[in-house]
């Protein structure tokens, strides 16, 4: 019988030890999901975002990974910002940031007006924006 009441109370403490591990082990599964969403400012349908900086003409900004709150420092800026697992140029994967604007001529299409990297300050993505916004072509770094 002692036995028995031993295995029953041993048999408690590990559940209960586990169920609070699971819980804990939830916790920061919530807080890597919710942490994993940026800055709230950022789409990540890239689609949409292309087909909607087609219509309006405003310039897209792809932040490939995470955005790190960037977008948010930006915050009189029109252009459209979506964060991207991946991006390829050429077939190549690149890393950082894109920024896209509508191309000159006579269809629409969008072009890439600056890649820069990761760590490019708010600044550094305002004045790629402002040339994508005026459409004057900007000398692109594919040397980083």
């Amino acid at each position: 019988m002692i036995r028995c009441l031993f295995a029953l109370s041993m048999m408690i403490t590990v559940m209960s030890l586990s169920m609070a591990d699971d819980t804990g082990d939830r916790r920061v599964r919530v807080a890597l999901a919710l942490s994993s969403h940026g800055c709230g400012k950022c789409r990540t349908d890239v689609q949409t975002c292309r087909a909607e900086a087609l219509q309006s003409g405003q310039p897209l900004v792809l932040f490939i990974g995470d955005c790190h709150g960037k977008a948010k420092e930006l915050p009189h800026s029109t252009a459209i910002f979506c964060r991207v697992p991946e991006y390829k140029i050429e077939g190549e994967p690149v890393s950082g940031i894109v920024v896209l604007g509508l191309q000159k001529g006579d269809f629409k299409a969008l072009a890439i007006w600056k890649q820069l990297p990761s760590s490019a300050t708010a600044a550094e993505i305002g004045d790629a924006l402002s040339v994508a916004e005026r459409g004057a072509p900007a000398k692109l770094d594919w040397g980083y």
